[in-house]
């Protein structure tokens, strides 16, 4: 049976089912095209509504879009933007500035960039590893938060600042700013020979000084001034007859150093009478002052005296006196005192503040004595 021909508005379908007339119109098409005519290969692809591709998309041109918006991942085999910008399988190739806003990678391949060029930055930069600089920084200021560790941090020919501690170069001088106006300048003496000093380890009192050991050691000392006075009278009486020297009672007087470098001026005045051979012992505590090189078996003793029995000596009192300059070197407390004995027989007396053999007769008077200590600033 053969087939019908059929028109229907305009369109007519022959025998061999060629459409031969008109505009057709359907939902989809099915086919590849091949025989279409009236359609040139060179002629754009346009679409009024969303395109799906379901295969590939061969392009041989230049996309060109007002926009993009993809969900998944476009792959090409070469990117062109303008004329800036190529990116293809040997890399990404600028003809203008890339900007972005961090860098990543060695940098080893760039091209047109010398190793001498300066690397600069318009806003803050962060290193996250150690900067290396076998050069000089110079920098407009500096401003840092934390700590910077250097081994050696020089400063022109004025100063080195290493592991040594801090060199001020020759000439040059360590200034220190006053709170309001002026300076104060410290300054090696020109010359060959080395000098350290070594500062005191507190800050001394009022009134000090700061002095030297001949070594550089420094220390406060005072100004060669008496700082205290302290002093004892005795005015009652005291004898012994002993060999060995005991403590002459309320004899003694005690005194504190304000510091380890202060002196004590030792002065005395002892009243006393005896009938033989006596002696007097300055002590400190239990250590023996100002006595004579030892000789033979003499007794070393401050002071020394004899007396016998006859009317011319025996009824008189000696004024014995002296001064000693001791240096303690201490601040604990200390007490410096008197000691008598008659060393070779103790039929023998030696007394205090009075004439033996103590007769109450009116021409034979009491006496008294005393002893004082003075601290004089180192």
């Amino acid at each position: 049976m053969a087939n019908a021909l059929t028109k229907v508005t305009g369109n007519v379908i022959d025998s061999t089912t060629n459409i031969t007339a008109g505009i057709i119109t359907a939902t989809s098409f099915v086919g590849s095209g091949a025989n279409l005519t009236g359609v040139a290969s060179t002629d754009n692809i346009r679409t009024n509504t969303n395109a799906t591709f379901l295969q590939s998309v061969n392009v041989t041109g230049i996309v060109t879009t007002a926009g993009v918006n993809a969900s998944g991942v476009i792959t090409a085999t070469s990117s062109i933007v303008g004329s800036a910008v190529t990116i293809n399988a040997s890399g990404i190739n600028a003809t203008g500035v890339i900007t972005a806003t961090s860098f990543s990678g060695s940098g080893a391949n760039l091209t047109g960039v010398a190793s001498t060029d300066n690397i600069r930055t318009n806003t803050n930069a962060t290193f996250l590893q150690n900067i290396n600089v076998t050069g000089i920084v110079t920098a407009s200021g500096a401003n840092v938060s934390g700590v910077s560790t250097f081994t050696t941090v020089k400063v022109g020919t004025a100063a080195t600042i290493d592991s040594s501690g801090v060199q001020v170069g020759a000439g040059k001088s360590i200034r220190l700013y006053g709170a309001t106006s002026g300076f104060s300048d410290i300054i090696a003496a020109a010359g060959s020979a080395s000098t350290i000093f070594t500062l005191p380890a507190n800050g001394g009192t009022a009134g000090q000084f700061l002095q030297t050991d001949g070594s550089g050691a420094l220390s406060f000392a005072g100004a060669g001034k008496i700082l205290q006075v302290v002093q004892t009278v005795k005015t009652d009486t005291f004898t012994t007859s002993s060999t060995t020297p005991v403590d002459i009672t309320g004899f003694n007087v005690s005194i504190t150093p304000s510091s380890s470098s202060s002196k004590i001026l030792v002065s005395w005045l002892i009243n006393s009478s005896g009938n033989g051979h006596c002696d007097f012992y300055l002590m400190r505590g239990s250590t023996k002052l100002f006595f004579g090189d030892l000789s033979g078996n003499q007794t070393q003793s401050t002071h020394h005296m004899y007396a016998v029995s006859n009317y011319n000596t025996y009824f008189h009192i000696d004024a014995l006196s002296g001064q000693y300059l001791d240096s303690p070197a201490t601040t604990s407390s200390l007490t410096y005192k008197f000691q008598a004995a008659v060393p070779f027989n103790s039929t023998y007396s030696v007394a205090m503040n009075y004439v033996q053999p103590n007769q109450n007769i009116s021409y034979n008077s009491r006496t008294a004595s005393s002893i004082t200590v003075m601290e004089v600033a180192g």
